[in-house]
């Protein structure tokens, strides 16, 4: 090369491309790039990942409360934890993506999760019924359980207020513009001495009012919630908690016995 035809050269020459490396020059065979080919291929990845960003980004409020500690031990921001735990909730359809909506994870954690085992709307209400202990990790029935009630079609959701682990119900004024409609609604918890330490979410789906027999005040109840009914039934809590915007502070709203007298959530 020193003295050779391309002696000099720098860059492609036909089907030969002429580069200088660590003082020595060198040739390869030049290899055709198409940087944006468009294939099938591509563009459904693409689609893929638009909808699960913009999930995430509509997902902002649960997932600043549900993700944002575990994404930081893991140097992720909340988005990228969303899309390594939910990648196989998204899939390709002919009409665009389809979403495994009650598979979606809105938190992840040390604590141990709540199971969702009954839902009611009814008034405008949704009335979330869950057992104290749902999987392995840490608890205390002084933890927070939160709502996430999402509505997919119209790309929005709301969180709840919280509640305490052991009261087992959380009550939720649904807004006008979610009634009626399909609805995922995903229960978490966050630990009561580091409210930033989460647990993994449990969904259940509200199809709503016009899904056939599906009319205002049915409840879905798994076989899980029976035995729990059964059981507790005679020292359930009322609790109710309305949206952030109804209430300055949030105080649960009880029947009291004496031995729970102030109980409250700092």
């Amino acid at each position: 090369m020193e003295s050779g035809l391309l002696s000099g050269t720098v860059g492609r020459v036909g089907q030969v491309v002429v580069y200088r490396r660590l003082g020595r020059w060198c040739v390869r065979q030049h290899v055709e790039h198409i940087r944006d080919a468009r294939s099938e291929a591509q563009l459904r990845q693409r689609g893929l990942f638009k909808a699960m960003m913009a999930t995430a980004s509509r997902m902002g409020d649960a997932l600043s409360v549900g993700l944002r500690a575990e994404a930081r031990a893991l140097g992720l921001v909340d988005s990228n934890l969303f899309l390594r735990l939910n990648k196989d909730c998204f899939r390709a359809a002919a009409d665009g993506v389809s979403v495994d909506w009650q598979g979606v994870q809105v938190s992840a954690g040390p604590v141990a999760p709540v199971a969702l085992t009954s839902l009611r709307v009814e008034g405008g209400r949704l009335e979330a019924r869950f057992e104290a202990r749902g999987g392995e990790g840490r608890s205390n029935t002084a933890d927070r359980v939160q709502l996430y009630v999402y509505c997919p079609e119209a790309g929005a959701g709301e969180l709840t207020l919280p509640t305490y682990r052991r009261d087992r119900k959380l009550r939720h004024r649904l807004p006008s513009w979610m009634e009626g409609k399909r609805l995922a609604v995903y229960a978490f918890c966050t630990d009561m001495g580091d409210a930033t330490a989460a647990s993994p979410s449990d969904c259940l789906l509200w199809e709503g009012a016009e899904a056939g027999d599906e009319e205002e005040g049915m409840e879905i109840t798994t076989v899980a919630d029976m035995a729990t009914m059964a059981d507790g039934a005679e020292h359930e809590e009322e609790v109710e908690v309305e949206r952030v915007e109804d209430v300055e502070h949030w105080r649960p709203r009880r029947q009291q016995s004496e031995h729970q007298q102030g109980d409250s959530v700092p």
